[in-house]
């Protein structure tokens, strides 16, 4: 962890702690009754009244964290469930619950100030998010200008994508089971099938990726080379949460959340590190 995103985690938890010292705030009734009134709505509240608008590029990784706050703004969780509360300041701030958690009066008043503090962020909770494949190129052709997408990786009319970003099984704060109501996995339904067979490259580009791959296997005998020679890129897919449909079981036997989305956009490169970029399309008016 950075110094910068230690210092943040520290601030806010003395924000918190200050908030539990005090307890002035939450003495009697967490809300006001218009306040109480306005959660109560909220499980019936449309989702899509509920999104902000979102900057085309404003992509986050499918991470676990990020996936707590997207159920929020699906409207899949209660904001009056005192358990709901929980399980998301486990999943994103496992210090302060690894602190208070165990007294109930001080974990009271940090409860309600995260309850106040999640009703606040709704709309900021985002439901862009993105995820990087590996993928095994093929041969370049050079008169169309595209590599073509080996059978391993090739992906034909597809419709549903699961995304494990973690086992279900994996610790979060200790806590190594399934996470009621928070699925650590994905599901995207997208309407219109998706296929990938090859991709588009310029011979410039193609030139430059050749060259850099060939440099990994500088010195190695000619007969291994053949043997382990691979082309490697990695696919940004870049993808919007429309709905939420339900809960299914995935590959690895963990809960995975069902989404109804659609695929905004793609980007190619030549590393992990998403530095050399081959190709990007912009796939929101397919």
């Amino acid at each position: 962890m950075t110094k910068k995103r230690q210092l943040g985690k520290f601030y806010a938890l003395m924000t918190l702690a200050l908030i539990v010292l005090l307890g002035t705030c939450f003495s009697g009734h967490a809300f006001a009754q218009k306040e109480e009134d306005e959660l109560e709505a909220f499980s019936y509240v449309d989702p899509e009244e509920m999104l902000a608008p979102v900057n085309s590029e404003d992509y986050v990784p499918t991470t676990l964290d990020n996936l707590s706050k997207l159920y929020w703004a699906l409207a899949q969780l209660d904001i009056n469930n005192d358990e709901a509360i929980d399980y998301y300041l486990m999943i994103n701030e496992c210090d302060l619950y690894t602190q208070f958690y165990f007294n109930d009066l001080d974990w009271h008043n940090i409860r309600e100030a995260s309850r106040r503090e999640i009703f606040r962020r709704l709309p900021e909770f985002k439901r862009t998010f993105d995820v990087l494949i590996p993928l095994e190129l093929g041969r370049y052709n050079t008169e169309k200008e595209y590599f073509e997408v080996e059978p391993e990786s090739m992906i034909d009319s597809k419709t549903r994508f699961q995304i494990e970003t973690s086992r279900y099984d994996a610790a979060i704060c200790g806590y190594d089971r399934e996470i009621p109501n928070y699925p650590r996995n994905l599901e995207l339904v997208v309407s219109r099938p998706f296929s990938l067979r090859k991709v588009p490259v310029s011979r410039d580009l193609a030139d430059e990726y050749l060259k850099m791959v060939s440099l990994k296997y500088e010195g190695i005998g000619q007969t291994r080379r053949l043997r382990y020679y691979t082309r490697m890129a990695y696919m940004r897919v870049k993808f919007s949460v429309m709905s939420y449909r339900g809960m299914s079981r995935g590959n690895t036997g963990g809960l995975m959340a069902s989404v109804f989305g659609r695929i905004d956009g793609l980007e190619f490169y030549a590393d992990e590190e998403k530095k050399f970029l081959l190709h990007e399309e912009d796939r929101r008016n397919y």
